[in-house]
């Protein structure tokens, strides 16, 4: 569950969900995508959500393309 205050500042800033096809980063994304927050996951492995993208977080050319 996340709180009114935590969904309107995730309403104004991009949000970066790593570990999104783990057990906790999809909870966290159904959360998200119910609340209405827009969002990026990433995870070294395949897997929900639908919307997520398999990325290595120490390559930082496609980790700021992310935020351009």
């Amino acid at each position: 569950y996340l709180t009114r205050r935590l969904v309107e500042s995730a309403k104004r800033s991009p949000i970066l969900l790593t570990g999104s096809s783990g057990y906790l980063g999809t909870e966290l994304s159904e959360q998200l995508r119910l609340a209405g927050v827009e969002f990026t996951g990433v995870d070294r492995e395949p897997g929900s959500p639908p919307e997520g993208r398999l990325l290595n977080l120490a390559d930082e050319g496609p980790v700021r393309a992310l935020f351009e």
